[in-house]
């Protein structure tokens, strides 16, 4: 097999900022983002709460901006664009609660998914949320995943402080997950032992890495970098990636999932039946 080629460097971060509906806030936090020297910003807990005030922080950044809408103080997610960055929107999903956004972007010829994640804090609605975010994420297309999991993969190097026990619900049904999507977490690809945190509790005494992103397997034949980095603003840390986009990235067979809400038409149902039947 031939060496992959890559066409260009894509540089993407993911911050979950706490609310963003103080105005000094949201200032000083999009003047960080602008500092790091990205092309894609992944936020979670944005806190917008309706379309006017998504619009108008969208005027604020400079930038193309995307939005999956909370209330003022809890939930919201958005996928922010450096000013002048080049790309082709193709597909755009979100769900009605705030926690998922799902973009389809064409960058140099190549068409990327960027997965937008805020999962819930409450183990059972989070094992449902990451058993349904399927219907938000296209089989087919390469896909970086990032943003605020709020459960690990292994309480043994991904947290410190705590119950040992506590932390890993929902873990399974993240992992099948991304599975289907063959991406893999690029930090622990970077430092296999890595023991850093993305937040810590008020009394400093429990850390966990909750904040990740993970990469196309191929994007890792390339150069590949992941930083964690404090943010003033907000009780999470800035994680920062850097990779390349192969030139060439084949689309996969896709799977196909069948129309449970078909179930509910008594038309389709005697269809069936009567086909079974005869």
């Amino acid at each position: 097999m031939l060496p992959l080629e890559f066409t260009a460097r894509l540089k993407t971060c993911s911050l979950n900022v706490n609310g963003l509906q103080d105005e000094t806030k949201r200032r000083n936090i999009f003047n960080f983002l602008r500092n790091q020297d990205c092309d894609i910003f992944l936020l979670q807990e944005v806190h917008a709460a309706n379309l006017q005030e998504c619009a108008k922080w969208t005027s604020e950044w400079e930038g193309q901006a995307f939005w999956s809408c909370g209330t003022s103080r809890a939930r919201g997610v958005a996928i922010l664009f450096k000013k002048n960055f080049n790309f082709n929107i193709l597909y755009k999903n979100n769900d009605l609660e705030g926690r998922i956004l799902s973009l389809c972007i064409n960058i140099e010829s190549t068409s990327i998914q960027l997965v937008n994640v805020y999962a819930p804090n409450i183990p059972t609605e989070r094992k449902n949320f990451f058993n349904n975010i399927f219907n938000y994420a296209k089989l087919g297309f390469p896909t970086i995943v990032g943003g605020d999991f709020n459960c690990i993969e292994d309480v043994n190097i991904d947290k410190w402080g705590g119950s040992p026990l506590y932390g890993e619900a929902g873990k399974i049904e993240l992992i099948n997950f991304l599975n289907n999507f063959n991406v893999t977490d690029i930090y622990r690809h970077v430092k296999p032992q890595g023991r850093e945190i993305t937040w810590r509790d008020k009394n400093g005494t429990v850390g966990c890495r909750l904040d990740r992103f993970y990469l196309p397997v191929n994007f890792l034949t390339g150069f590949t970098s992941c930083e964690i980095l404090p943010c003033g603003f907000t009780d999470h840390y800035l994680v920062k990636t850097h990779c390349e986009i192969p030139d060439s990235l084949p689309r996969g067979k896709g799977v196909w999932k069948f129309n449970v809400s078909l179930l509910q038409h008594d038309c389709f149902c005697s269809e069936v039946k009567s086909f079974w039947a005869a």
